[in-house]
């Protein structure tokens, strides 16, 4: 799989005591997710890493975040906003299609799953990528890169000229006997 975004910024690995820190964020505990991303904010600072014009975070199904209450990726874009001043998007990424959960699926089953998934705002877009040329997507967890990957291509062919990815863990590389 190619990427279609640029750089990677992501401090931790999603393994114990992280993955139990997210996974009770996502259950009605989202102030977990405030070290959390103060870890991300230092990760970003102490590396000098330059900042994008606008965040975006991944976003949930309509539905799915009227359940929980709050998109988890949105409070982290919120926070490094806030730290970093940068401004944020919750309206350019639309998820139109409420998917099977990717945390169990094959590199491939995650690609055919996200078919069609998500939709940038065209309207959105023309206003932000003239002012932002250069967006940070902001996700909790990266696991494969699917979502991200396919999120970019979206923001690129919607004219958008380079995509960062900032999360705050990614699952340890698999070795090829784990795939």
């Amino acid at each position: 799989m190619e990427p279609h975004f640029d750089h990677c910024q992501i401090p931790l690995r999603y393994e114990f005591p992280v993955n139990e820190l997210l996974l009770a964020a996502k259950n009605a505990k989202p102030d977990l997710l405030k070290p959390l991303t103060r870890c991300l904010t230092g990760h970003i600072k102490d590396r000098d890493v330059p900042l994008p014009d606008l965040l975006v975070p991944v976003p949930l199904h309509p539905i799915k975040q009227r359940k929980r209450g709050f998109n988890q990726s949105g409070l982290v874009a919120q926070r490094l906003s806030k730290a970093l001043s940068v401004p944020v998007s919750h309206n350019l990424i639309i998820k139109i299609r409420d998917i099977a959960q990717q945390k169990h699926l094959s590199r491939l089953e995650r690609q055919h799953n996200l078919k069609r998934s998500f939709r940038v705002d065209l309207t959105e877009a023309r206003e932000l990528r003239g002012k932002a040329p250069r967006v940070a997507l902001v996700d909790d967890i990266v696991t494969t890169g699917t979502t991200v990957n396919q999120l970019a291509k979206q923001l690129i062919r919607a004219g958008f000229e380079n995509i960062d990815v900032w999360a705050i863990a990614r699952t340890p590389a698999r070795t090829p006997s784990q795939q």
